[in-house]
This record gives C-alpha cells, structure tokens and sequence, in this order.
C-alpha cells in the first residue's frame, strides 16, 4: 500500500510519528530488561524495529500494517 497520494509534509508527520512510537518502545524495553521480564523486553524491541521500518518506508512512500509486508519492503 503506497503513501503516493499524500503531501511530502504529511509523509514526514507520519514518519516522525512512528519514530516516537518506536522510541516509546525503546523506553519500555529497557525498563523490561530492568525488572528483568526478558521476553516482554524481546517483544518490545521487535515493534521498535517494527515502527522505526515503517518510519522510514513512510518516506519513500511505502506503508504496510503487515510484518511481512514491511519485511519484504526491506528485503527488497
């Protein structure tokens, strides 16, 4: 599914978005990792990668709810 028919602005306010959420599960991870909850902190890290790829993708105008479709998107 493509961005194409959004504004460059609107890709970059998405984009800066799903950082932040990528951020926030940062944050999360490591207070898992901290109270020592290792796989809430594995999957915390996965939906960092996660959002930080949809981030990205975003600029170029890409998007996918789909992990498989991210992962093909930068495999490709």
């Amino acid at each position: 599914m493509g961005l194409s028919f959004m504004q460059d602005d609107r890709r970059n306010d998405i984009s800066v978005y799903r950082l932040a959420k990528a951020k926030e599960c940062v944050v999360t991870a490591n207070n898992n990792i901290v109270a020592g909850d290792f796989k809430a902190a594995a999957n915390r890290s996965y939906y960092c990668i996660f959002n930080a790829m949809r981030a990205i993708l975003a600029l170029n105008s890409f998007d996918s709810k789909k992990h498989s479709g991210i992962i093909s998107a930068v495999v490709y």
